[in-house]
């Protein structure tokens, strides 16, 4: 070990190195606490062995430089003479690693400075090993970090918005408002826009936004195109037999079967007003009724609709409800 002694007496310094180098130590000697602190800012020092009454610099402010204001984990035996318990209390306090009293037992001291190279080495593979671990951990966040990406990824592609990409400061004002308005599931939103412009890709950022809604299902219903009858029966299903080519043992329909979750009704413009007085009142009671039945039935999803038409110009001519348009579009989007 380099071994670094301190004492304002000769005699004791050189008496120390003599027997502290007949142990296989390298030796350095001080002869107060300021030009140890010089030396220990030079060398490499393993340990320091101090007296704590010195003259410039006394070993307790020397061990509060090095411990307190330094934080080095270089260890401290500290030298005190009889009747100077408190001083040597203090400097434990301080982090001393231990104090010997005056004269020295050279036994005494070999054994200190043993316990304080076992626990230099201690250190020092607690420190490899902290190392390693850390190495350890952050590689495996890595290698999670990636995975969790890919399956992100994956998942983006399965619900259809692998392909959403943002780059204009106007998407993302849309995008930050589809975020606002996906907390409140009762909340109507309108999606307005050219075709091609991504609607449904908003409507489905809307639907998944939510972590505790992406396991909900989607269901988009394209408004333009079935008939009249065919959308009345995808929309409110049909009980059996309710018309000709209706199943025998009834089926659900698309608000029903999209429970817990949200109906995307795409081009809404497009929905003939008799069946908009219908929606009209799903969207007030709640409840649906199957085609040929009289039950009623308790829905709960969110409606999300999109257009390319300029509804209020549609309502002016009388092609939709006013009642319906106010439904449907308590939240916009312009995309």
């Amino acid at each position: 070990m380099n071994i670094l002694v301190i004492d304002d007496e000769p005699d004791i310094c050189q008496s120390l190195a003599g027997f502290l180098r007949r142990l296989g130590h390298n030796v350095s000697l001080a002869g107060n606490g300021a030009e140890g602190l010089k030396t220990f800012h030079q060398q490499d020092i393993h340990l320091i062995i101090t007296d704590l009454r010195m003259p410039v610099l006394d070993g307790l402010e020397l061990l509060k430089r090095i411990k307190t204001v330094e934080r080095s984990d270089v260890d401290v035996i500290v030298f005190t003479g009889h009747g100077d318990m408190d001083n040597a209390i203090r400097a434990l306090q301080f982090g001393a690693f231990d104090y010997l009293q005056k004269p020295v037992n050279v036994q005494e001291l070999a054994i200190a400075i043993e316990r304080a190279a076992e626990y230099a080495t201690l250190r020092a593979n607690y420190a490899r090993l902290k190392n390693d671990f850390s190495s350890k951990v952050s590689e495996e966040v890595r290698a999670c970090r990636g995975e969790a990406e890919r399956l992100r990824r994956a998942y983006l592609e399965e619900i259809g918005l692998g392909n959403l990409c943002v780059f204009s400061d106007g998407m993302r004002q849309v995008l930050r408002q589809a975020e606002k308005y996906s907390a409140d599931r009762n909340l109507a939103v309108l999606i307005e826009g050219e075709s091609g412009t991504g609607k449904e890709l908003i409507a489905r950022y809307i639907h998944h936004f939510q972590a505790d809604n992406q396991l909900a299902p989607f269901v988009p219903i394209n408004c333009g195109a079935c008939s009249e009858n065919l959308f009345e029966a995808e929309l409110f299903g049909h009980e059996g037999g309710a018309y000709t080519g209706a199943t025998r043992h009834g089926r659900k329909g698309k608000l029903e079967a999209a429970a817990g979750g949200t109906v995307f009704l795409d081009e809404i413009g497009e929905m003939p007003l008799s069946l908009q007085v219908k929606l009209l009142r799903v969207l007030e009671e709640k409840r649906i009724c199957r085609l040929g039945g009289i039950k009623e039935i308790p829905i709960d999803v969110r409606i999300l609709c999109a257009t390319n038409k300029d509804l209020k110009k549609e309502v002016e001519v009388g092609a939709f409800r006013l009642d319906l348009y106010y439904r449907i579009s308590v939240g916009t989007l312009m995309v």
